[in-house]
């Protein structure tokens, strides 16, 4: 507790006393921080209101009394922790789709003559049948303007519209270069495998309609049906 006032001039060589503060039934000494600032150290008390002021005896103010407000302390919210823990998880998780889809060395040349002709028609039937991806970010910002949806709402939604286009492009890809298999992150697991952690069900759908195996393993030879059994 922080106590400030100064002594009247003909109490100023009272100053740098031995003073105790009393706060209710307590009575304990007071430090000097430094001129016209004092301080103590109170234990812990039920909450409530009690009268507080200086003294040299411990009951004899000499000091105005003031009522002091002991309050509950505040508690670690174990739910809230919890919840955060979640919370960097998930964000954990994120980090390793968006670098598996944003660092790909890969590039399309829809162009060049190694591009079969199968797989060009698979590349623009995909692209056509995905084509409300694209303009799902165009809805979604005409329902945000009139504030209809909640911020943290609007706000993962945000992100989700993010990925699942960078999903797309990054699917589109693969459809022209004819790859059927998926690359591994450090930790062993593929961009199907991290979506199903991440309980992005709408990515299934995109897998298949590119052609690409649901049942493709991950390094520790689980597919995306275990990840999502093992979760719930």
């Amino acid at each position: 507790v922080l106590v400030t006032g100064y002594f009247h001039n003909d109490y100023q060589h009272l100053a740098k006393s031995n003073l105790v503060c009393v706060c209710g039934e307590a009575s304990v000494p007071v430090e000097i921080v430094q001129v016209g600032v004092y301080r103590c150290w109170l234990s812990p008390h039920s909450p409530g209101f009690v009268n507080l002021y200086l003294s040299f005896d411990g009951h004899k103010p000499i000091s105005q009394v003031v009522n002091f407000e002991y309050r509950t302390p505040i508690l670690h919210d174990p739910a809230a922790s919890m919840e955060e823990s979640y919370n960097w998880i998930e964000f954990r998780l994120q980090m390793r789709l968006s670098n598996l889809l944003f660092t790909t060395p890969k590039t399309i040349d829809v162009f060049s003559s190694k591009v079969s002709p199968t797989a060009l028609k698979e590349t623009k039937k995909f692209a056509s049948k995905t084509l409300f991806i694209s303009k799902s970010l165009k809805h979604f910002m005409k329902s945000s303007d009139a504030n209809a949806i909640p911020y943290p709402h609007a706000k993962n939604t945000l992100f989700e519209i993010a990925l699942k286009n960078k999903l797309r492009e990054w699917l589109l890809e693969r459809i022209v270069l004819g790859c059927k298999t998926t690359e591994y992150d450090a930790q062993g697991q593929g961009v199907i495998h991290l979506c199903t952690l991440l309980g992005y069900s709408w990515a299934i759908a995109l897998f298949s309609w590119a052609g690409l195996s649901l049942d493709f393993r991950d390094k520790f030879g689980w597919t995306a049906l275990h990840w999502a059994a093992y979760n719930g």
